[in-house]
């Protein structure tokens, strides 16, 4: 019985492709969660986007992820689809300088950045099927779990980080 629960404390780690998309994963997780209050304070209060100009971005964004997710949906291989994983997240991760050249003159940067953002949908489909390929039969529910719970989880406490060190006033 010590010899399954030691294997199964270790089961979720598996392989070290999996590892290292798990690395990917919770690294933007990380990102994502830092950035979030940053993102909505700037835009409320430096480039002063209205609801409706937010939501019309926002639907760019999702129009963008939806066409991104079909073309991503047709890589039959794994190789196919740890290319899709790179372009998705190199194109997402342009997103930033769009932010930083955003202003209140300039809010249409923010186009730019919602565009780059619709590119999570190649990230959102190609990461799970690389990730599936990656667990032998009958340990995906194990090792999908930790995944997705754990980035879940990292991304919701780095986002309380970010959130917290705006407050306390956190300047790079």
């Amino acid at each position: 019985s010590q010899a399954v629960a030691a294997s199964s404390s270790r089961a979720p780690w598996g392989s070290r492709p999996l590892r290292r998309l798990m690395a990917h994963a919770w690294c933007l997780a990380v990102a994502n969660g830092l950035t979030q209050a940053a993102f909505i304070q700037y835009q409320i209060g430096v480039v002063h986007l209205s609801l409706t100009g937010y939501q019309l971005l926002a639907t760019l964004m999702y129009g963008g992820q939806i066409g991104w997710s079909a073309a991503c949906g047709r890589a039959t291989t794994p190789r196919e689809h740890r290319g899709w994983l790179f372009a998705g997240s190199l194109i997402a991760s342009g997103a930033l300088p769009c932010w930083l050249l955003a202003s209140a003159e300039q809010w249409w940067w923010l186009i730019g950045a919602f565009l780059c953002w619709g590119a999570f949908g190649a990230v959102n489909v190609a990461g799970p099927n690389l990730r599936l390929g990656c667990c032998a039969p009958g340990e995906t529910g194990q090792k999908l779990a930790w995944f997705r719970q754990t980035a879940g989880k990292i991304a919701g406490l780095s986002g309380l980080l970010g959130g917290w060190l705006l407050d306390q006033g956190f300047v790079m």
